[in-house]
């Protein structure tokens, strides 16, 4: 997922855990792909 967003895993650990607040553009891509995945796991049968 991090890789994805070009940012480390500890760099979205730390948006997750509240302690730090992402980039503009990594919080659009990362609320985008969090979409994604619950789009996905809907459509899963």
């Amino acid at each position: 997922m991090a890789a994805s967003l070009g940012v480390t895993a500890g760099a979205v650990q730390r948006w997750e855990q509240g302690r730090v607040t992402p980039r503009h553009e990594h919080a659009i891509a990362y609320r985008r792909l969090l979409d994604e995945l619950e789009q996905a796991i809907r459509e899963t049968p």
